[in-house]
């Protein structure tokens, strides 16, 4: 009900809708996913993503004031930050194979190629900003490719669910950042949005299926790095 409020508010301009369900956003996911894994605490994987929530609500609440654009990136490269640390400890010791190992290739080297691409297109219009956009953009590609690297080393749908929605994210940020600087996007905060709650929705998914897969199968968790 939050998410169709906000995006209600984002398709129709009404701005006072978007801006007071939007904190409402990360905070009950937030709540769900701490349900979901039965308010345990004890596994890594399941702090950083409680944290990368939190600095996602935080990077919403900023990003509502113009102004504020630059710590509301602060506060979104400390989420993707944390769910790298997320998807790094998401995992459980398996043997490689061949298989697993070109999927990892093929879905890295395309988000590598998707943020240069990026940044290439913004880069005239960055000035100023060019450092700190640029290192969102390797942090957020660096989310990606570890959400690539868990294929193999948990549930089938656990991955797959990361891992469309780090795509989202992907997408949600690109989005965003050319509507921002490169020019105006018709009805660019709608898809911003849309993509963003999916993005969310679908990760923290994915981690659920994990600790479930966890708890199913009593295999242990790797030691946190």
């Amino acid at each position: 009900m939050v998410s169709a409020a906000n995006l209600v508010g984002a398709a129709f301009d009404l701005n006072a809708l978007a801006n007071l369900s939007k904190p409402g956003l990360m905070l009950i996911l937030g709540i769900y996913f701490f349900n979901s894994v039965e308010k345990s605490t004890q596994h890594g994987f399941v702090r950083t993503a409680l944290l990368a929530l939190f600095f996602s609500w935080l990077g919403d609440v900023l990003l509502i004031f113009s102004d504020l654009f630059l710590f509301g990136l602060g506060a979104f490269l400390l989420g993707q930050l944390f769910y790298v640390f997320t998807y790094k400890n998401a995992v459980v010791q398996v043997a490689d194979n061949r298989s697993t190992l070109i999927r990892r290739v093929f879905w890295s080297v395309t988000m590598i190629f998707f943020g240069f691409l990026l940044l290439y297109i913004m880069y005239p219009f960055l000035g100023e900003l060019l450092i700190p956009v640029m290192f969102y953009c390797i942090v957020i590609v660096s989310m990606g490719i570890m959400a690539v690297q868990r294929n193999g080393k948990t549930s089938q749908v656990s991955y797959s669910l990361t891992l469309f929605g780090a795509l989202l994210f992907l997408t949600s940020d690109a989005i965003l950042g050319l509507g921002k600087f490169v020019g105006s996007i018709e009805n660019g905060h709608f898809y911003v949005m849309l993509t963003y709650i999916l993005a969310q929705w679908f990760i923290i998914e994915g981690l659920i299926k994990h600790y479930q897969f966890l708890q199913e199968d009593s295999i242990p968790e790797p030691e946190i790095i």
